[in-house]
């Protein structure tokens, strides 16, 4: 492994290799002086720079998958296209890692590592996604590496963009209806109606349900890991056929399934994992409720266009679950309002490709958090809770003769936060009877990131890239009263460079990927008593430095017409190169240094590969495709201090599905086993020891059939 990260002189050569081999594929092609390539049949335009680019013409590591191949390849959500994408992490309470960086602490006193957006809108609490789901999707697309100049303050790992269907001028609908075992029933669908030459609406909506998939002797949460969403998006385009679209946006998403539970299952080392076996004094339930509105504005202007994009979204989560190091109850009762606004200018003047604009982001929350602990609640009232972030943002690429161009970008960022509340023990009836804490603390930052980077066209289908960019996490806070109880923002140096080829007349894409980070002030979530009461409340720390390097690669291949191979690696080494806490942590005890220097990062498992094949056979007058695909996992743990209670063995999931459509019908019919192993390594783990923690496993083996019909 550490020779294969010796990069340099091997992936000059394969460079020249893939150059020459475009070459001889296709001669008859394009010379070098198209920049421009034209997209080929089926491949995906991408708005990964904030404007158009194709997939293969973008010098960035991209996984996107079109809304068909997520329904295909049975990627539901967040969790499911971890199997689909190198080096992603998902947990089931919306924890994200990219390449060996996340964050643990999805509450209102931590930021994402990983950005999430729909439709530009970028969500602050992406929870919502992972109760909808994936539904009348145009295409995923997830970008690998910090984002910090095009994307903002919270993209040091990467982003997730989710880019929906929008209204076109057709009439069209399409329904579709899932059923599974644990009694799965999912519902889709989507109405497209022209209304007039220039107004056209589009409505879609999903509902989801299933079972619990926890074991039986969870007696305190039959339902674990079931879901029961709701979700549906209104959608009306205005276009006047004179450079001037205006587009309103509405969702909504009511989720009652019990998709979080925090330490469902504990691990104990030398003995069987079991599950909680208390009494069900503990219920989960879950009645959260999320909803959001943006409008997009685009005007031409001169060389390029105009676009303004406002938002609201508002979510309440209202959830109740175990928690076993507590042994009681957690409740969870948080409302959380944010607003953004964003305006940008985007367009083509003569050699030069720009994009610029100014962006607003604020956020409220009130935050009631209560664990119980006998017959009294630790009780946590934040109110009020804010954020607040504004920047501008530019980045050019210019072409500086026919084959070779060069990108330089620039974003400044200046961040507030602040929090009042405190902390109360309360009666089971929720009446105060004593103030054990006061929580107030507030900070501000200011950042400005870069990027400068060159590709260059090797041969007619052959692009080569390399840049050097910096990305910011915002500080931040954790229970306590100020000063001394905020963190330092979190920042990277990122160095990355790769090769994306077309080959054997566009059948083949090969794309490679090297990069590596440097990382200061890396914010890992734990948990301290850090009011005095002996209540353990979640802190965020800054881990000193991290290093993170590795390659990836991805092939696409049409070997004939009716046979396709998809595969996608990743190698990754992720440590911690400097993480002295001179405090100490709940495992240490207070005030007695602990070093975690040469740990390894959480959730990075060195290896990940996922592979796919299909075929497709022309019988009983329609075709069939069969597809088989494989996603695979060394070894990682999921927690910073390395436990042996948080290791997790490498493990794959396998998967197939066949899919039957007529030549001469509107409907298709698709049946499939997914996990085909049965498969559950653990998603989560909270250490309470080396040797004990409590967390989350994954689903077990799903199968199924979908009727989908189009009018």
């Amino acid at each position: 492994m550490a020779r294969f990260f010796k990069i340099g002189p091997s992936f000059a050569a394969l460079s020249v290799a893939l150059a020459a081999l475009s070459n001889s594929a296709s001669a008859q092609e394009a010379t070098a002086s198209d920049t421009a390539t034209p997209a080929a049949p089926g491949e995906i335009v991408v708005t990964a720079e904030r404007r158009e680019t194709t997939l293969q013409d973008t010098p960035l590591a991209i996984t996107a998958i079109t809304g068909a191949g997520l329904v295909q390849q049975g990627v539901r959500n967040p969790v499911d296209l971890a199997s689909r994408v190198p080096s992603l992490q998902v947990g089931t309470s919306g924890q994200v890692y990219l390449r060996g960086v996340g964050t643990s602490n999805v509450n209102e006193a931590s930021d994402p590592t990983v950005a999430v957006h729909v439709d530009g809108v970028y969500l602050a609490r992406p929870q919502s996604v992972l109760a909808a789901g994936f539904y009348d999707v145009s295409r995923v697309e997830v970008l690998r590496g910090p984002q910090g100049t095009l994307y903002g303050r919270n993209a040091t790992a990467g982003s997730i963009n989710i880019i929906t269907n929008k209204p076109e001028f057709d009439n069209k609908a399409q329904v579709a209806v899932e059923v599974g075992n644990y009694n799965s029933l999912i519902t889709s669908g989507y109405a497209n109606l022209a209304l007039t030459d220039n107004l056209a609406v589009r409505a879609s909506f999903q509902t989801v349900r299933h079972d619990g998939y926890l074991d039986s002797q969870v007696k305190t949460h039959p339902d674990g890991d079931s879901a029961d969403s709701k979700s549906f998006r209104v959608q009306a385009l205005y276009d006047n056929n004179d450079g001037f679209t205006a587009l309103l946006r509405l969702d909504r998403t009511v989720d009652n399934g019990i998709n979080t539970i925090y330490g469902a299952k504990t691990r104990t080392l030398g003995e069987s994992e079991a599950a909680s076996t208390d009494d069900e004094r503990y219920p989960a339930n879950n009645n959260s409720l999320y909803e959001g509105v943006s409008l997009e504005l685009n005007q031409d202007v001169g060389p390029g266009t105009l676009t303004y994009l406002g938002a609201y979204r508002f979510s309440h989560d209202h959830k109740q679950s175990e928690y076993l190091p507590f042994d009681g109850a957690a409740l969870f009762n948080n409302r959380d309002k944010t607003i953004q606004q964003e305006l940008r200018y985007a367009g083509t003047f003569g050699p030069v490709d720009f994009v610029g604009g100014v962006f607003y982001f604020h956020e409220d929350n009130n935050v009631q958090t209560r664990f119980q602990s006998g017959d009294m609640y630790y009780a946590f009232i934040q109110n009020p809770t804010k954020s607040e972030s504004i920047a501008v943002y530019g980045q050019a690429t210019v072409s500086l003769t026919d084959a070779l161009r060069a990108t330089g970008g620039l974003r400044y960022t200046h961040d507030k936060k602040s929090r009042y509340g405190a902390g109360y023990l309360e009666d089971l009836d929720f009446v105060v009877q004593s103030q054990f804490a006061t929580n107030a603390a507030e900070g501000a930052w200011n950042r400005v990131n870069w990027k400068a980077g060159l590709e260059y066209d090797v041969a007619p289908q052959v692009m080569a890239y390399a840049h050097a960019s910096t990305g910011y996490k915002a500080g931040g806070y954790y229970d306590g009263e100020g000063p001394n109880n905020t963190f330092k923002p979190e920042d990277i140096t990122a160095y990355e460079a790769g090769v994306k080829s077309r080959l054997f007349g566009n059948a083949v894409t090969l794309n490679l990927d090297g990069f590596y980070y440097d990382y200061k002030n890396l914010q890992v979530s734990t948990y301290a008593d850090v009011t005095g009461s002996g209540a353990q409340s979640q802190v965020t720390l800054n881990a000193g430095k991290a290093r993170s390097y590795g390659i990836e690669g991805a092939l696409n291949a049409a070997l004939t017409k009716a046979d396709r191979l998809d595969v996608q690696i990743g190698l990754l080494h992720a440590t911690y190169t400097s993480f002295y806490l001179e405090g100490g942590d709940e495992f240490s005890g207070s005030g007695n240094p602990v070093d975690y220097t040469g740990n390894k990062l959480a959730k990075s498992p060195g290896m990940t590969l996922n592979a796919g094949y299909e075929h497709d056979f022309e019988i009983f007058s329609g075709v069939l495709t069969l597809r088989a695909q494989t996603h695979y996992e060394s070894s990682k743990y999921l927690d910073y201090h390395n436990f042996a209670s948080t290791y997790q063995g490498g493990f794959t999931r396998s998967d197939v599905i066949a899919t039957f459509k007529p030549d001469a019908a509107s409907w298709s019919l698709s049946a499939y086993v997914r996990n085909i192993e049965n498969n559950r390594p653990w998603i989560d783990l909270i250490p309470r020891s080396a040797t004990v923690a409590d967390g989350n496993v994954g689903a077990p083996r799903l199968y199924g059939a979908r009727l989908t019909y189009d009018f």
